[in-house]
């Protein structure tokens, strides 16, 4: 597995602390990680938020908008392109 997520963190606090020279103890976490189980190992994944909306007819007759906010998990690190998880999610 990459090492992207916590080199990358590293490297945009190193940034931070040149920018931003007046403040003490920078830090930056990147949003948008999650654990996943895979294979009985917990492995940190790449994970975005989505949201769906559309359109459903109710039992009325009365058309309504739905939302649903999911998130979608990579199975490739967005920044090398190491693959995170060894299968491939198909949707029909």
């Amino acid at each position: 597995m990459c090492t992207c997520h916590a080199d990358i963190e590293k490297r945009l606090s190193i940034r931070a602390a040149e920018k931003f020279s007046e403040g003490t103890e920078h830090a930056v976490k990147l949003d948008g990680y999650g654990l996943a189980i895979v294979d009985n190992d917990v492995i940190e994944i790449g994970v975005m938020p989505m949201n769906v909306t559309f359109k459903t007819t109710l039992k009325n007759g009365t058309v309504k908008d739905k939302k649903i906010k999911q998130s979608m998990m990579f199975t490739y690190c967005p920044f090398c392109a190491e693959k995170y998880i060894a299968y491939e999610v198909k949707l029909s």
